[in-house]
């Protein structure tokens, strides 16, 4: 077992203002295109802050991949947000556009002499995501919350959408070269949605559940807190009550409830009230659903306040070597947690701050790191003291702590079999009120049919569905799976593609999910291979790789996978001609 603490200082409040975002569009993307001073494909590699007197922006740093107009493939460029911060001010905008390290975006830009920005804060920036061995590029989620005001002149401006990135591309550059002087990009254009495409990491950006040992959560969310009954302040079970009324009244499925008061001697033989005699107490109280509050930092392991300077508390808890799934990623489970306060904070912090400083600490028993205080500022969970439960807070534990999730999608995959049928798999970890789903087929991204409903098994365990295509469409077809509640609501759990025809190359794994010590790997290769297998995990870390050589045709390998732990992985195939890719599930 692995335990982490972290430590909250007493620092000062961080203000903030936030603005709405209104935007009169452009007419189509051919003209936003005219009115940039730069339009490219560009990938995110750094982000990092600059300091301009007393004002603190937030900078990224952006390699050129393609261009339609603007610097050179190759070149860096410097793109800065709106938000920045201002000695203890923070300002914020509502639609400014947050890039993430390693993606790639399509990018109409204007000028502001060392850096660049956006032309319309994110409304206008979309995402380079993959399906298959096809790129698209997808609009910002944030860009469908902004107001909209019908242009001026009467036109129906064109609305966003998902396109196919290399179309787009060829026809933005005759466009913006005056090679063509209509616009048209129906031919780019898809039915897809951006729900449509999965999520590398389905975790909200800037939220954290790993307090050291990799990201945990309580499968039970409904959590026995209890107190030591040494130097306790006086009336502290109402303090309690206060402060897991605002954590039930902000994050909608965890469950903290006040258990009282109990008695617990630490014997401090590790330098920490958090040792063998720790769980077993909890244990003995209430399995491993506890959580115990101590006062006056018993063991010692906090070094004291000096003049109301230093650590006010610590919060944290154990997590086991299992792990679950949930909403498609694989979790530690949480176990007992713990809370020290340090000597002398009652004396420091006013009674709504010490309220304050509890629920930031027990949030951290719900394992829940802290926020970037430059970019989420006014969070009660930022390493500063003393700000109450905030929208990002909401974010992150309301996403992590969902007991309303109608469908937990574990795996979705799409695979040639021998005979050169269909087969579509998918596994749910938990399902609630789910009537059906839906299986649907196109050609070509746009228009879709309707090829199955298959009942939901509405289970609170691992679910298995397939169904085969026998009659696939030949050449490249996308497959969208749905999820239909009983009260008639449609959600997207993703679209997958397929490329199928005489003589193509195909890749498959079974049994998928893998169960056992060993996976079977199939492949039908139009040439010679020489490259690696690889297995990659979740994170994008390479866990098993060896140099593989195949002759062209049918070949089936098995590859010893007894180390492998449960999750989703990716089993790579990759030469210096092109890499086939494809997901599997180990239970």
């Amino acid at each position: 077992m692995t335990r982490m603490a972290l430590a909250v200082p007493l620092l000062l409040l961080l203000p903030s203002r936030a603005q709405s975002t209104t935007i009169i569009p452009y007419r189509h993307l051919g003209e936003t295109a005219r009115h940039a001073d730069a339009v490219v494909l560009a990938t995110a590699e750094s982000l990092f802050e600059t300091a301009a007197g007393t004002a603190v922006f937030y900078d990224a740093r952006f390699r050129v991949v393609s261009r339609v107009h603007g610097p050179a493939p190759g070149a860096e460029m410097t793109l800065r947000r709106l938000s920045h911060r201002h000695g203890d001010l923070s300002a914020e905008f509502a639609g400014d556009f947050i890039p993430e390290e390693g993606k790639t975006y399509l990018l109409f830009l204007k000028n502001a002499g060392d850096h660049w920005r956006p032309l319309a804060m994110c409304y206008y920036v979309f995402e380079s995501k993959t399906i298959g061995d096809e790129a698209f590029l997808v609009p910002q989620d944030e860009s469908f919350n902004f107001a909209v005001v019908p242009r001026p002149d009467g036109t129906v401006a064109e609305p966003l959408g998902v396109y196919r990135q290399d179309k787009l591309l060829e026809i933005l550059r005759q466009y913006d070269k005056g090679i063509v002087n209509t616009w048209d990009a129906s031919s780019a254009l898809t039915g897809l949605e951006p729900g449509d495409f999965p999520r590398e990491r389905a975790l909200p950006t800037g939220c954290s559940f790993d307090l050291g040992s990799g990201q945990a959560r309580w499968q039970d969310a409904a959590i026995n807190v209890y107190y030591d009954d040494t130097d306790e302040p006086a009336g502290f079970s109402g303090t309690l009550d206060n402060v897991l009324a605002a954590m039930n009244g902000s994050y909608v499925d965890i469950d903290p409830f006040n258990s009282g008061q109990t008695s617990f001697s630490p014997d401090c033989g590790d330098g920490s009230i958090a040792g063998n005699d720790f769980t077993a107490f909890l244990n003995g109280l209430n399995g491993t659903q506890a959580t115990l509050i101590m006062f006056d930092d018993p063991c010692n392991q906090i070094a004291d306040l000096s003049s109301c300077e230093g650590t006010l508390a610590i919060g944290g808890g154990y997590t086991s070597s299992s792990t679950h799934m949930y909403k498609g990623d694989v979790w530690k489970n949480a176990l007992w947690g713990y809370v020290v306060v340090n000597n002398g904070v009652p004396a420091c912090l006013t009674a709504s701050e010490y309220e304050i400083m509890l629920t930031h600490e027990l949030t951290h028993t719900y394992r829940m790191a802290h926020l970037n205080a430059s970019l989420y500022p006014n969070q009660n969970m930022n390493p500063s003291c003393c700000n109450t439960i905030n929208t990002k807070d909401m974010e992150c534990m309301n996403y992590t702590y969902d007991a309303n999730l109608p469908v937990e999608l574990i795996a979705f995959d799409v695979q040639v079999e021998d005979n050169r049928q269909v087969l579509l798999h998918w596994s749910t970890a938990q399902e609630t009120d789910n009537a059906y789903f839906a299986l649907e087929r196109s050609a070509d991204g746009v228009q879709f049919e309707l090829l199955k409903t298959i009942p939901g098994h509405n289970s609170t365990d691992i679910s298995h569905y397939e169904w085969t295509d026998k009659q696939p469409l030949p050449g490249l077809s996308y497959y969208r799976l749905n999820q239909i509640d009983t009260d008639g609501k449609i959600s997207s759990l993703g679209v997958r593609a397929v490329r199928l025809g005489a003589g193509d190359e195909y890749v498959q794994v079974f049994p998928n999910p893998a169960d056992g010590d060993a996976l079977t790997i199939k492949t039908d290769l139009p040439g010679r291979f020489n490259g690696t297998l690889e297995v990659v995990d979740m994170g994008g870390r390479v866990v098993l790789q060896r140099e593989l050589s195949l002759d062209s045709g049918l070949h089936t390998l098995v590859e010893p996978i007894p180390d492998l732990s449960p999750g989703i992985y990716w089993l790579r195939l990759r030469e210096t001609t092109g890499t086939r890719v494809v997901r599997f599930f180990r239970n």
